[in-house]
């Protein structure tokens, strides 16, 4: 029996838009989970533990899965590593590692133009859908290091409630890269030579505390399955075939 593969999206609140070069393989076992409020109404809250229970809901359904989980997507990926139906889990630029998180903290707004640090403001004095995706389109050069097809992604269905809500309980989860160094299932990291976001110092670290196999795809960024296709879906192919 074939596993189901989860792809879920990071943000918090960005849709599975992103993943086009993924959906356009055609394969009838990649699966692409859209969280609550953004190509469908918000349910509930949308709480880090909310969304979470969401996507449980969604991979419980499957028999078998592997996990592929990009930025945010990543900590939940990490979060249900455990349920006996997950078979591999995938990690895609994954800022888990509080180091990461204080090196974003340390350095996001020295990557920000004028422009950039305006939206910011915005973003933050008022809120909305609409914003929150000008915002992402105003980063494309901090996120992509070739902006070819940025706009898949920033032109995306997105949530800013989640964004909200969600990303503000990301801080403090360095026991998930350790729980997923005691899960018995194969695991990997991908992640870009010029990311921004997670270096690829913090990528090799992460690797190491997971005990994961680890790509890095050179001269890609924060958005390696758009960005870095062809070989991203090469990786994916090669960790599918040997489980």
């Amino acid at each position: 029996m074939s596993s189901k593969v989860i792809f879920i999206p990071g943000g918090a609140g960005l849709s599975s838009n992103g993943f086009k070069f993924q959906k356009d393989l055609d394969n009838e076992n990649f699966s692409f989970f859209d969280p609550m409020g953004t190509v469908s109404a918000l349910k509930t809250e949308p709480t880090y533990e909310n969304l979470l229970s969401e996507l449980k809901e969604y991979v419980n359904q499957f028999e078998s899965v592997i996990l592929v989980g990009h930025s945010f997507g990543a900590f939940q990926a990490a979060e249900l590593s455990d349920l006996e139906n997950v078979k591999g889990v995938i990690l895609v630029s994954p800022p888990i590692l509080e180091d990461v998180l204080i090196h974003l903290g340390e350095n996001f707004s020295s990557y920000q133009k004028k422009p950039q640090l305006e939206i910011t403001t915005f973003l933050d004095n008022d809120p909305s859908d609409e914003l929150y995706a000008k915002w992402y389109k105003e980063h494309t050069d901090i996120y992509f290091t070739d902006q070819t097809h940025a706009n898949l992604v920033f032109d995306d269905q997105v949530c800013v409630k989640s964004y909200q809500l969600a990303n503000s309980k990301i801080v403090g989860k360095d026991h998930l890269l350790r729980k997923l160094n005691k899960v018995n299932i194969k695991t990997l990291i991908i992640s870009g030579s010029k990311d921004k976001i997670v270096p690829e110092k913090f990528a090799k670290k992460q690797s190491e505390l997971t005990n994961s196999e680890l790509k890095i795809i050179k001269n890609c960024g924060h958005f390696p399955f758009i960005e870095k296709s062809h070989e991203f879906n090469s990786i994916l192919h090669e960790f599918l075939k040997g489980l």
